[in-house]
């Protein structure tokens, strides 16, 4: 997430700075964009990358239960910096937008 403020041409700036500054190559591949999603199911993980899918399948199964289907493809809020947190305490949210399902007309 950025703020309101940050501009495609701020954006842009930043961009070819970090590039210069610290040879990040696969920043070339980072793009802004602005996600309207609505409705989604959330939660906060706590743990390694690596388990994710652990908390996904949570979020999964509170998804079924409550007629709920997917309304897009689940994004990431990193809210810990893993070159200074300890894989076990890194923190996440994993976020799902959903819309309610149709009920079948038998």
């Amino acid at each position: 997430m950025v703020p309101d403020y940050v501009s495609q041409k701020i954006f842009e700036e930043a961009k070819r700075e970090a590039i210069k500054k610290k040879r990040l190559k696969k920043i070339e591949q980072v793009k802004l964009e602005k996600i309207r999603e609505g409705m989604c199911v959330q939660i906060l993980h706590v743990g390694p990358y690596e388990t994710e899918y652990k908390t996904i399948q949570k979020i999964e199964q509170y998804m079924g239960e409550n007629s709920l289907i997917k309304d897009g493809p689940h994004h990431e809020i990193y809210l810990s910096d893993p070159r200074k947190t300890p894989p076990h305490k890194l923190k996440t949210i994993l976020r799902q937008p959903v819309k309610k399902a149709r009920k079948r007309m038998y």
